[in-house]
């Protein structure tokens, strides 16, 4: 398995992200992205379940299934999984880090410390060690 240095998403599918981020705030938003090659082609905001969303994510175990076999019928895999740190910044939190089980997916963390100017990063975590990988923002425009 190759180690993803780079996540290519479109404008379009960061700002849906940034936007859910923003709308479910207070709370931790989450979902997936499909894609491959380490490009985003799809992107899939699922409920977050935690029992305390203020500062934890959960992706709700029967959206993350549906959506895996959504992408896989697409001929697309999970890329990346994305979050967002209400009050904090783009890194990964310890708790990330111990509940991190997609290795080779790349964890996208969308800080709101300034709701109007939102960091974002991306990541990858393997086996407890953290990554920083190149987000790749580009103009190409998923099909509707």
């Amino acid at each position: 398995m190759s180690t993803a240095l780079k996540l290519a998403i479109s404008r379009v599918d960061l700002e849906t992200i940034i936007e859910c981020a923003r709308h479910d705030y207070p709370y931790e938003t989450c979902g997936m992205i499909g894609g491959r090659d380490h490009t985003a082609r799809i992107v899939a905001p699922l409920p977050n379940s935690s029992p305390t969303p203020r500062v934890h994510y959960e992706i709700e175990r029967q959206a993350m299934v549906d959506s895996v076999m959504r992408f896989h019928r697409q001929g697309l895999e999970v890329v990346a999984i994305y979050h967002s740190h209400p009050d904090a910044p783009a890194a990964p939190s310890a708790t990330d880090i111990a509940r991190a089980t997609w290795p080779d997916a790349v964890h996208l963390i969308v800080g709101l410390q300034d709701p109007e100017q939102p960091d974002v990063c991306a990541w990858l975590i393997r086996n407890g060690e953290v990554q920083l990988v190149e987000l790749e923002i580009t103009d190409w425009s998923p099909a509707a």
